[in-house]
């Protein structure tokens, strides 16, 4: 199959035969059938990646024309994240750039993907005298963006149609939709003061194997990866974590030429991952027909969840730790409960990266609930 790698450029990409096998979803959480996209790795380079062609765009074009941001959550609110004490991800991200640069009194911002401004709202909060701007591709969240940070602060098209230079341009979960990731990365150096930097926030693939199902992501990247496209775009990495959210990669890059030291990030192979994700799915089965579906749960409503749904053909409830998730699952019809609300003797799965799951059924193990995690993921 001729295709040449998104990151490296070179015609040298093999496609594992199991994923055409897997269900997958959109990065709305919505569940697809299996049989779609085609998934390769750079021989290269190693980088993952979906073969771009027009059926696709075509996927593409259909997930993003009814797609709802956080559409799971009570007024599409920003999930939380559970790592010690619930804080929200951008709240994260904002005390993480906070800690890691010297930031002005005053400066401009530009968040890339703003959705309805949960990141201006944040950064807003820790620095008032900044000047914020969002861009969309339309104008669906243009009064919750102007709430933010007053009248005409959101653009809307693409970068490539924004004037102005910044201090500070930030994508979250922008570039692993990118299908020339080099360009638009070049776009937003183009847009940046002098002394100016970019953030970027994106999955982790290797600690996040559901990564791989979401059918909309051009490349699924390690930091190796992302180093690579930052350098052909002209940027110098100086800051990379992939602690902050975890199971996702944090930079923050200048203008510039040079890499940043980092060790190789350790993880399973491509392979290792699909093989991983077909035993999950055959460990939920395995799970529900033991317990029962009436009796069965998904712990979680996200991507993963929604992708276990579809490898199960459904299943009868949810359960979330995020109050703006309880009730009903808008996707799916079934009711989602606080995990104290869970019908006592019920078996829930907690279909997350393993690390992640054996730490939410040791925290609420308490409750009267067989829980179920996933399996070790091997290198």
């Amino acid at each position: 199959m001729g295709t040449s790698c998104i990151v490296c450029q070179k015609a040298e990409l093999e496609f594992p035969g199991v994923y055409g096998s897997l269900p997958r979803v959109g990065s709305d959480s919505r569940p697809l059938p299996p049989g779609g996209g085609i998934l390769g790795q750079c021989m290269t380079c190693g980088t993952v990646q979906k073969v771009i062609n027009d059926a696709y765009r075509a996927e593409c074009k259909a997930i993003y024309a009814s797609y709802v941001m956080y559409g799971q959550s009570a007024e599409s609110a920003e999930p939380k994240v559970f790592d010690g004490r619930p804080n929200l991800r951008s709240v994260k991200l904002v005390c993480a750039i906070t800690r890691s640069m010297a930031l002005p009194v005053a400066g401009s911002l530009l968040d890339v993907g703003c959705g309805n401004g949960n990141l201006l709202r944040s950064f807003k909060s820790a620095h008032p005298g900044w000047k914020l701007t969002g861009l969309e591709l339309d104008g669906r969240h243009r009064e919750a963006v102007a709430a933010i940070c007053g009248g005409s602060s959101l653009r809307t098209g693409q970068l490539a149609d924004v004037t102005g230079r910044f201090d500070l341009i930030t994508a979250m979960h922008v570039l692993e939709h990118m299908v020339d990731p080099v360009e638009f990365l070049c776009q937003i150096r183009e847009r940046l003061t002098p002394d100016g930097a970019a953030i970027v926030q994106l999955p982790l693939w290797q600690k996040n194997p559901f990564d791989l199902v979401v059918a909309d992501h051009a490349v699924h990247y390690n930091a190796d990866a992302l180093c690579r496209v930052l350098n052909r775009a002209g940027f110098r990495p100086v800051f990379l974590s992939d602690g902050i959210i975890p199971r996702e990669l944090t930079v923050i890059a200048r203008p510039g030429k040079g890499s940043l030291d980092t060790k190789k990030t350790d993880g399973p192979s491509l392979d290792a991952a699909l093989g991983w994700l077909s035993r999950v799915s055959a460990l939920a089965a395995q799970a529900m027909n033991g317990a029962g579906k009436k009796y069965f749960g998904i712990f979680g409503t996200g991507n993963a969840a929604m992708w276990t749904t579809k490898a199960l053909a459904g299943v009868n409830f949810y359960v979330d730790e995020d109050p703006t998730r309880q009730g009903i699952n808008l996707l799916t019809g079934k009711q989602v409960y606080a995990p104290e609300k869970v019908p006592e003797g019920s078996t829930v799965f907690i279909s997350l990266p393993p690390d992640l799951s054996e730490s939410i059924k040791t925290r609420l193990r308490h409750l009267p609930i067989n829980w179920l995690t996933t399996p070790p993921l091997e290198n």
